[in-house]
């Protein structure tokens, strides 16, 4: 009776087994359409930010073609008089945007005659020896100014609009990276309360199927049975369902993980962990802007393409630690104590 009890016990539990199966294939059906967003989000995030990274040297390519155009824009000769003289030949000017100075005297346009492009006559003999006349070309010695700003302003606008574009785009990348991040985390969970139901109906199902096959057949075993069957099934498929989906997860994180690289804006209050190891372990081809917590030196740290590491933020406990007073015992003599005092900086 006590087999019998047990047996009946045990067949009692497989209409559970067939639920917790069906909640497991339920659970992992409705999981699995969730990692393709995740995927396309991910690789957008990638696109985008892959595609901030060559506009950024066409900016500063342009800015700095401004710089110089408007740099060239004003040209310059300095002459020695000789006592009495008057006429000066420049290497060229724009008539019309040419001033004159004596030993740093501006002259009036009425003082002086520049209308070849070349010449410039002083009209009154005013000048001595040694003095210093000084010519300032406004344009250059090709173009009129106002060319030159035009063209100088429309490069810096241009590279103002790329280096904009490329700030919106970095956003954009962090935006679906934080997406693809919090739909992976999501899947991440689900995957594993799918599998853990999975398994507990797996168990259950396997358990039910081996007591009807120890069965006699009775009317109980021809009920049990088709019940067990079912019940197997529905715990294998859930089982493959779960697995398939798991390997999926980590290309999304890699993916979200890469793009978070890039600069980005957030309005999250939280935090932003930064990488941290001892100097030793600093990375061997830092670049430019580089970051990352110093454990050795207890510091927010920098790398300058001129300075090398460079501390943002000091933690001043683990400062004051390594300036404390530290004293020395001559063993020799037994007689001096020797103080050495470590300033604080």
């Amino acid at each position: 009776m006590t087999k019998a009890s047990n047996t009946i016990f045990h067949i009692k539990q497989v209409p559970t087994s067939f639920a917790h199966a069906n909640a497991a294939f339920v659970s992992a059906n409705n999981v699995a359409p969730q990692v393709q967003p995740a995927f396309d989000k991910a690789n957008a995030a990638y696109v985008a930010a892959n595609n901030v990274a060559p506009q950024v040297q066409p900016a500063f390519d342009k800015a700095n073609s401004a710089f110089n155009k408007a740099n060239s824009a004003v040209h310059r000769q300095d002459f020695t008089a000789n006592s009495g003289q008057t006429l000066f030949q420049t290497s060229g000017y724009n008539t019309g945007y040419v001033d004159v100075f004596v030993n740093g005297i501006k002259l009036y346009t009425s003082d002086f005659t520049a209308t070849d492009g070349v010449n410039i006559t002083i009209n009154d003999p005013i000048l001595e020896s040694n003095d210093i006349v000084e010519v300032i070309n406004w344009g250059g010695t090709a173009e009129p100014i106002a060319r030159q700003d035009s063209y100088a302003r429309d490069l810096s606008n241009t590279a103002w609009t790329t280096s904009n574009t490329a700030i919106i785009n970095a956003n954009l990348s962090f935006v679906h990276a934080n997406a693809s991040y919090n739909v992976s985390n999501t899947l991440a969970s689900n995957i594993y309360s799918a599998v853990i139901t999975a398994n507990l109906s797996y168990v259950h199902a396997n358990e039910a199927y081996n007591i009807a096959n120890t069965l006699v057949q009775t009317n109980t075993d021809l009920v049990a049975r088709p019940k067990a069957n079912a019940a197997f099934d529905h715990a294998n498929a859930a089982f493959a369902t779960a697995n398939n989906v798991a390997p999926q997860v980590q290309p999304a994180f890699n993916k979200a993980n890469s793009a978070v690289f890039y600069d980005a804006n957030t309005s999250n209050t939280g935090f932003l962990a930064v990488p941290n190891g001892t100097t030793a372990q600093r990375p061997a081809s830092a670049a430019n802007g580089h970051i990352r917590y110093n454990t050795s030196l207890g510091r927010l740290e920098t790398y300058l393409y001129t300075g090398g590491w460079v501390s943002l933020a000091q933690d001043n406990y683990e400062q004051r630690k390594r300036c404390l007073y530290r004293y020395r015992i001559d063993l020799t003599s037994r007689r001096s104590i020797t103080r050495v005092n470590t300033s604080i900086r």
